[in-house]
C-alpha cells in the first residue's frame, strides 16, 4: 500500500499530559508525497485507525525524532496506545540518524542494562524520559524482519514510573514503534534505595511481567499489520 493517504484520515492529533503522552512533534493534516511514497507499513483493519504525520525542529524537545506517520484508535481515549512509522530515508539530521541507529541497535544488540536510559532510542512519545526495565519475549509481532518488545519506564521525575510495553521492529527501511501501557511499578521506592535495586524489586517482578505480555499480545492483535 503505497498512499496512505487514500486508505487513512490524516487528523490532528493533540497531545496529552503526563508521562504516557504521545506526541509533542509538531502535527500537520497532509503528510508530504516524500514521506507516503516510502513509509509503507500500516495497520491491517485500517478502518479502526486515524492517522496523522509528526515531524520536528531541531531545537524542539524531541527534534531527534524523524518524521512520523502516527496510527490512533478511532474513538478512544487511551493516546498511550499507538503506532508510529517511519523510514531510514527520513533519518536526515544527525540527531535523527542517531535515534534511528539507537532503535535499531535495541533490536539487532543485547539488551540494555536495567536502569538505562533509552529515551533517544524512541521514534515517537515525547515530553517523557523512558529507562530500560526488561524484554518480554513471549511478545512477537508477524509480518517484520526482526523486532523486539520490552518494558520501558516512562518517567518525567525518576524513579518512579509508569510501565510500558513497547515493540520496535524493522520492516524492510521502514522502521516502527508499537506502543501501549502496562500499569505501574508496584511499589514506591524506598528511602535512599538505588535506582537499579528499586526497579529490581518493583518494576520487573512477576506481577508487571505478565500484564506487560498481556499488553503485549493485544497490541500486535489490535496493530496487526497489512501485508
Amino acid at each position: 500500500m503505497k498512499s496512505l493517504s487514500l486508505a487513512f484520515a490524516f487528523l490532528l492529533c493533540s497531545p496529552a499530559s503526563g508521562p504516557a503522552a504521545t506526541q509533542d512533534k509538531p502535527q500537520v493534516t497532509t503528510p508530504p508525497p516524500a514521506a507516503v511514497a516510502v513509509i509503507n507499513t500500516a495497520p491491517a483493519d485500517h478502518q479502526r485507525f486515524t492517522a496523522s504525520f509528526s515531524s520536528s525542529n531541531e531545537e524542539d524537545e524531541d527534534g531527534n525524532q524523524p518524521p512520523t506517520i502516527d496510527y490512533f484508535q478511532k474513538g478512544s481515549r487511551d493516546d498511550g496506545t499507538f503506532m508510529a512509522v517511519t523510514d531510514l530515508s527520513l533519518c536526515r539530521r544527525p540527531s535523527q540518524r542517531a535515534t534511528c541507529q539507537s532503535f535499531g541497535k535495541m533490536i539487532s544488540a543485547a539488551p540494555p542494562p536495567l536502569g538505562t536510559d533509552i529515551t533517544d532510542s524512541r521514534i515517537g512519545g515525547g515530553g517523557y524520559a523512558t529507562i530500560f526495565f526488561a524484554r518480554v519475549d513471549e511478545v512477537a509481532l508477524d509480518g517484520v524482519d526482526a523486532a523486539t518488545a520490552f518494558i520501558g519506564g516512562d518517567t518525567q521525575d525518576p524513579p518512579a514510573a509508569s510501565a510500558t510495553l513497547y515493540i520496535y521492529a524493522r520492516r524492510g527501511s521502514n522502521l516502527i514503534q508499537l506502543t501501549t501501557k502496562a500499569g505501574r511499578c508496584t511499589a514506591l521506592p524506598r528511602p535512599k534505595e538505588k535506582d537499579v535495586s528499586y526497579y529490581r524489586r518493583a518494576c520487573v517482578n512477576r506481577t508487571v511481567l505478565a500484564k506487560a505480555s498481556a499488553a503485549g499480545r493485544r497490541l500486535v492483535e489490535l496493530f496487526r499489520l497489512a501485508r
